[in-house]
Formats: C-alpha cells, structure tokens, sequence
C-alpha cells in the first residue's frame, strides 16, 4: 500500500513538472500564426510573419517582422536571426501570396516548401493578397488586436457555412497535380481599418488567370462542394413576376433571397469531337424573401418565382463559364469529366487549357422551392 502511494505521488509530481516545462517552453517562442509573401525583384521574396507571443508581461502579444531571401526559408532564418524567441511554425493559419508574385512567379513552389514543413497542417487556408501582403499584415487594425487568428475564424465560417470555395493548403496541392481540374483561392484586400474578403482567383496551374466575385462563389462552390448549405440573392425583371405580384412592382428589379438545402450539380460530355458539354445545376431551396409583394396563396407562384430565378441564373452560370474558358482556366473540373468519359485520353494540364478554349456549353439552373419562409 505504501509502494501504491509513494508511485503515484512520483506520477502526479512527474505531470505537475512536465506541465511547467511546457509552459517555460511556450514562453520561450515566437508562434508564427500567419506569413505573406511579395515579390522584392531580383529573383527575391519579401517574407512576413505575423507572430503571436505567450508571454503575459509582454505588452504587445502580436509582433510582425520581415526580411529579403532568394527563398521562404531563408527569409525564416533570418526573421529568427533578430528574434530573442524561436520562430515556430506548428500554429500557422493563414499564409498571403500577393497578387503581383502570383501573376510573375507562380504559387507552387512557395505554396510546396509550406507544405513540406512537418510542423505545418494541411488544413492551413491561402489566400491571395491585392497589393502587397506586408503592408496588410503590418497594419494595426483597430477592431482586431489579432490579425492572424481574426483571418483564419473569417475565411472558416464563409467557407463552412458562406459561398467561400474552401482553400486550404491540402486542396490547393491537389488541385494542382489533379490533370483537368484548376484551384482557385479567396482574394484578401486591406480597405481602410479592415481586411474583406473581396474576390476569388482563378488560377491556370499555380498562376493567376483572373478573378471573380465572391457572389460567383456560389455557381463554383455548387459545382466543387455541392452538399454545403449556401445563401444567394437573385435579382430578375420585375415584369417577370408580373402574374404574381399583388401590386404594381416599384422598381424594375425584383430580388429574391432564398436558402440552399441541397444542390445537385452534374456534367456530361456530348460530344468529345466538338468538346461540347452539357452543364445542370439543380437546386431545393427555401425561399426567405421577396422584395416586391407576391401572392403566396396562389399555387403557381412558387412555380413562377422558382422558374424566373432559375433563368436567371442560368444566364449567370453560362456567362461565368464563358469567363473560364476565355481564361483558360477549369476550376469545375471539365477536364476530369472529359477524362472519364473518352476512354484513352491522355493529355497535360497545358494541352488541356488549349483544348478547353474551344469548348462549347449547354447550361440550364433548375430551382424547387421545398418551403417559404419571410415575405416582404
């Protein structure tokens, strides 16, 4: 009984002291918890790092420095040189690729070293930055005392439960290697005492091709991560809707807004000859408002909202894919449909860009409303 007690006396001072040298440990080190990157001419990169300090006499618990190396490691190494703190990376959330060193140099190698780094997670988000990503990240914000953390929450819950395509450093890797298919990521941008998410990049291979608005968000979300409920606001011709308005419509836009419970989107090949395809989206949505005043007690005016947002954003989604294909760039995944579908094809991701530019699309939105919800 006294060899039990003596043991587990020796166990519970065994944790005590373990915990106090994981504390000394943390107090001791720089947590990195966001890095950007610019271009610094000459072939060299201007990394930032955003750190975050456990140190409660410390008056400042962000801290952002920054340093000029022919590569990302290297301007870690000598970010560390003028730290009293160990940089670390193991709480990394965020990293920033501005606009301008994605369009000169690409994203992959910067985007590889991360990747390669054992203390990163994969689950990581990226982002591109408009303008330079130091300037972003040096910039005391007066509502957000933690940039890194505040960036990481925000680009979470828009892709979670908004029309924010996911970016994390695992799906941007494998959008890369994965033949007919481009990644795409969101675009962050410093407006006066805030950072917004205000567009989303279009990538061929792992350079920037263009952009698109984050409303657009929704048509490429649909189509890459179709069972995530999403929200989206159509705008059609109030003329339109005339049958079912209980009043002469006040302006010439009608906007509805409405819930999805369940998108099923589908592609098919037609015709492998002429690279024609056909292009449903089909959609069960809850209707949440109405700008104009409508008719619920008719049973056709559910039919007719539903059928006039579908045309419309059949509209939409065709002149999105024509942007796409005008860019060069797949972020739907056209190639892997044609893959599948042609028994032997065989191309790189450059061969099918060029194929892609010639291709032809049939796209039609199908919309049910399964419920109603506030009418104004």
């Amino acid at each position: 009984m006294r060899a039990r007690r003596v043991l587990l006396i020796s166990l519970a001072l065994s944790l005590f002291t373990t915990g106090c040298m994981r504390t000394n440990i943390l107090e001791q080190t720089g947590l990195i918890l966001m890095v950007g990157y610019d271009d610094a001419g000459e072939n060299k990169i201007r990394g930032t790092s955003l750190l975050y300090q456990v140190d409660p006499r410390a008056k400042e618990h962000t801290q952002v420095i920054s340093s000029v190396s022919a590569s990302s490691k290297g301007s870690r190494e000598i970010n560390n040189l003028g730290m009293a703190k160990k940089l670390v990376s193991g709480q990394l959330r965020v990293a920033l690729y501005s606009d301008e060193l994605v369009r000169k140099n690409g994203l992959f190698g910067l985007v590889d070293t991360l990747s390669r780094d054992a203390n990163v997670g994969r689950m990581v988000y990226i982002a591109v930055c408009r303008g330079q990503a130091q300037d972003l990240m040096a910039y005391r914000y007066p509502e957000t005392s933690n940039l890194g953390s505040f960036l990481y929450q925000d680009l979470k819950q828009n892709t979670l439960s908004g029309n924010l395509p996911s970016a994390t450093l695992h799906e941007f890797i494998r959008d890369y290697y994965e033949v007919g298919r481009d990644p795409v990521l969101p675009i962050l941008e410093k407006e006066k005492n805030k950072v917004s998410i205000t567009g989303i990049a279009l990538f061929q291979n792992d350079r920037l091709a263009g952009e698109t608005s984050t409303r657009n968000g929704y048509y490429i979300k649909s189509f890459r991560d179709p069972h995530k409920p999403m929200y989206l606001e159509v705008r059609v011709k109030s003329q339109a809707l005339k049958p079912v308005l209980k009043q002469a419509p006040s302006k010439s836009e009608t906007a509805m807004m409405f819930s999805t419970l369940k998108q099923k989107p589908q592609i098919k090949l037609l015709d492998p000859q002429n690279l024609r395809f056909q292009i449903t989206l089909q959609i069960s949505a809850e209707l949440l408002e109405v700008s104009e005043p409508v008719d619920l007690s008719k049973p056709e005016t559910e039919k007719q909202l539903a059928d006039a947002i579908g045309h419309q954003m059949s509209l939409e989604l065709h002149e999105l894919l024509t942007q796409f294909i005008s860019l060069k760039t797949d972020p739907i995944g056209l190639g892997e449909i044609y893959r599948s579908s042609v028994r032997g094809s065989h191309f790189t991701r450059d061969e099918w860009h060029e194929m892609l530019s010639k291709a032809q699309l049939d796209t039609r939105v199908e919309v049910m409303f399964v419920r109603t919800g506030i009418v104004d």
